[in-house]
């Protein structure tokens, strides 16, 4: 693990905005947490990105907060998210890793549409973060290894995204042409 005291600051400050109930400082945290992981290409990083934004996304759905499973998806996210900081805190990286991965794993045991909803919600997680890692110059390649999705899926999340760059502007032929000539005249 390469950025632990960030990772650190990034998850307190999550488990605070989880309980304020505050989607808008989650993905705050999401993002300054993606923008670590690809400097340094660290994988805890892009899984707590992914995890937060997550959660951002989950608790911003007022329709699901009256089903009986909420009440314990979020105290058993908040549990986890406090496990994984003591262990982080331990400089226990694997137990961290394990209570993270169990945010993520409680989805299994929700059902019907609510599960439906939380599942899809973490694999638009991690196409949204890996989206910013392409944005931010890690090939997509490495962002599709990184993320344990295949590079078919994050081009095709990109086709239909949108714009991926604010240098993806195709260039007139025209100008093109000029701009040849002018250099190699």
């Amino acid at each position: 693990m390469k950025e632990r005291g960030h990772i650190l600051e990034i998850l307190k400050n999550a488990k605070v905005a989880l309980e304020q109930n505050d989607s808008y400082e989650l993905k705050k945290l999401s993002n300054m947490t993606i923008h670590t992981a690809s400097i340094s290409k660290d994988v805890d990083s892009i899984s707590v990105a992914v995890t937060i934004y997550a959660l951002s996304k989950i608790i911003e759905k007022d329709q699901y907060k009256n089903k009986k499973e909420w009440p314990d998806f979020i105290k058993n996210a908040k549990i986890f998210l406090e496990k994984a900081i003591a262990n982080l805190e331990k400089d226990d990286v694997e137990l961290f890793r394990r209570e993270l991965t169990k945010i993520r794993n409680q989805v299994n045991s929700l059902s019907g549409d609510i599960k439906t909803f939380f599942e899809e919600v973490f694999r638009k997680a991690m196409l949204n973060k890996a989206k910013m890692m392409y944005e931010h110059g890690i090939s997509a390649e490495e962002t599709a290894s990184v993320l344990g999705i295949s590079q078919w899926e994050l081009i095709d999340y990109f086709g239909k995204a949108g714009s991926v760059t604010k240098y993806d502007k195709t260039t007139e032929i025209e100008t093109r042409v000029k701009y040849a000539r002018k250099i190699f005249s």
